[in-house]
C-alpha cells in the first residue's frame, strides 16, 4: 500500500487498509472538523477558524498592548538633585507648583505600571553602580525595598518609586516606613533611602529626575486610610434610650 501522509486534524475512516477487493484503489479519508456553514452570494467565509454563526461562543479578547512610550534608560540622560523647598504651610499653592498627587493615572494597565517601576529601577541602579556599588535587585515580593547596593561596608536598601511625569507626593507602605524605621533604629547595618524618579514617559518635556531621600519625618506622613482589625477591639453594648 502507498504510504499516506495527512495533516493534524485529519482522521482515517475504520481500517488504514483497503479491503482485499480494494487493494489497488485509494483510500478515501475524512477530514473531521467544525462543520462549515454554506456561503451566501458575494459573502466568503474563513476556512479554519469557527464563524460567528457556528453557535460556538467568541474567544476571549486580546489583551491590551502596553504603552511603549518611557524614554531609553541606555542612552536617555538623567540628573540627580534634592526636593524642591517646601511650600509655606499658610500660602496658597501656585498654579505653577507640582500637583500634590502621584501622576500614574489608575487606568494604566498592569504591564504599563510594571514597566514604569523597572525604568525606574534601571535608573537607580545605572547611577549606583555609576557611585562605584553593586546592585542586586530584591524578588518581587520583598515589602521593604527594592534594591540592596553595596560598597565595602557601606549597605543601602534602596525603595524605588517612577513616575511617568512630575510627582513630589507619593505613596509607602507601612511595610517601607516600618524597614526605614528599623534601620534608622540600629536593628540593622544598612541605610534605608527612597529614590524618587520623574519624568520617564517619552513625551515628558523635562529630563528624567532622580531624587534619593534617607529621611521620612513624621509631619510629611499623611494617612489617608487606616485598616482596622475588629476582632482586637472590645465589643460594645447599645445602651437604653
Amino acid at each position: 500500500m502507498a504510504e499516506y501522509r495527512g495533516s493534524a486534524g485529519e482522521q482515517a475512516g475504520p481500517s488504514d487498509e483497503a479491503p482485499p477487493g480494494d487493494r489497488g484503489r485509494q483510500v478515501e479519508r475524512r477530514i473531521v472538523g467544525p462543520p462549515v456553514r454554506p456561503e451566501s452570494p458575494g459573502e466568503t467565509v474563513q476556512r479554519g477558524a469557527p464563524h460567528q454563526g457556528d453557535g460556538l461562543p467568541p474567544g476571549p479578547a486580546s489583551p491590551p498592548e502596553p504603552i511603549a512610550d518611557l524614554k531609553d534608560v541606555d542612552t536617555d540622560e538623567y540628573v540627580c538633585e534634592g526636593p524642591p523647598a517646601p511650600r509655606e504651610l499658610n500660602k496658597p499653592p501656585r498654579q505653577s507648583d507640582t500637583p500634590d498627587t502621584p501622576d500614574t493615572p489608575p487606568s494604566l494597565s498592569p504591564a504599563d505600571r510594571k514597566a514604569t517601576e523597572q525604568a525606574a529601577r534601571r535608573y537607580v541602579t545605572r547611577e549606583l553602580e555609576k557611585q562605584g556599588y553593586a546592585v542586586e535587585p530584591m524578588p518581587l515580593d520583598n515589602e521593604g525595598f527594592d534594591l540592596r547596593a553595596t560598597k565595602g561596608a557601606d549597605v543601602l536598601e534602596v525603595e524605588v518609586k517612577g513616575h511617568r511625569g512630575r510627582a513630589w507626593v507619593i505613596e509607602i507602605t507601612d511595610a517601607q516606613v516600618r524597614e526605614y524605621q528599623r534601620c534608622r533604629e540600629g536593628s540593622s547595618c544598612a541605610t534605608w533611602q527612597l529614590w524618587n524618579v520623574q519624568n520617564l514617559a517619552r513625551g515628558s518635556p523635562d529630563g528624567v529626575v532622580l531624587t534619593p531621600i534617607d529621611d521620612i519625618p513624621r509631619d510629611a506622613l499623611r494617612a489617608q486610610s487606616y485598616r482596622f482589625d475588629l476582632r482586637r477591639s472590645r465589643t460594645g453594648h447599645p445602651t437604653a434610650g
